[in-house]
């Protein structure tokens, strides 16, 4: 259960990206492992596959609010990218390519999934509880997980963001500007050639 004065350390392969996770109440936070084709191909693009999917080619996430995630240092390397048009805004690291986040295409809902790659705290079980949803996990039938996303958690990520967005989460991101809840940076649109490349097993 994460407590009010938890935090978790955030910081990129190469050290120049770092920032913390201020850790609320349990039932604001979500931890899973996401085995879906999208957040493989991502790891895979940016060449992280090592340092973002575990052994059955699932990656850790951590969601939360992000009012809740501060980038203390390296901002300027903070990039995004999408893999089509309409997807979703995955972040990472341009001085290193590590993973950072997931995020909703604009600022106005407040979301963000930050990725394990980018943690450095050793004990995160003991601090935003383990890993309780396995999702998409019939891509990777030996992760013995759930084969979309159940009901269950799509409905605390639906009240999360209600509440979130309710009490101004939205303006206090480190993505977005809060002004016009445009990303702070332009998200690259991967290619067909680009996604297929690395959407390869």
């Amino acid at each position: 259960m994460a407590t009010l004065s938890s935090e978790l350390t955030l910081g990129c392969q190469c050290g120049k990206v770092t920032g913390a996770i201020k850790c609320t109440p349990q039932g604001s936070i979500n931890h899973i492992s996401c085995y879906c084709k999208d957040c493989q191909t991502f790891a895979r693009h940016l060449n992280a596959e090592a340092i973002t999917l575990d052994e059955h080619r699932g990656t850790a996430i951590i969601q939360t609010s992000p009012a809740t995630v501060n980038i203390s240092s390296g901002t300027e390397h903070l990039n995004c990218l999408k893999l089509s048009p309409k997807g979703i805004t995955r972040w990472y690291a341009g001085c290193c390519n590590t993973p950072i986040a997931n995020t909703m295409s604009n600022g106005k809902m407040p979301f963000s999934g930050v990725i394990r790659s980018f943690v450095k705290t050793d004990n995160v079980e003991q601090i935003a509880g383990p890993v309780e949803y396995k999702v998409f996990a019939s891509l990777s039938p030996e992760a013995n997980g759930h084969n979309k996303a159940p009901l269950g958690l799509i409905a605390k990520i639906v009240v999360n963001m209600l509440r979130w967005k309710l009490r101004g989460d939205h303006k206090n991101s480190p993505f977005f500007s809060g002004e016009t809840g445009k990303p702070v940076g332009e998200p690259k649109i991967l290619s067909l050639q680009e996604r297929n490349a690395a959407s390869r097993s």
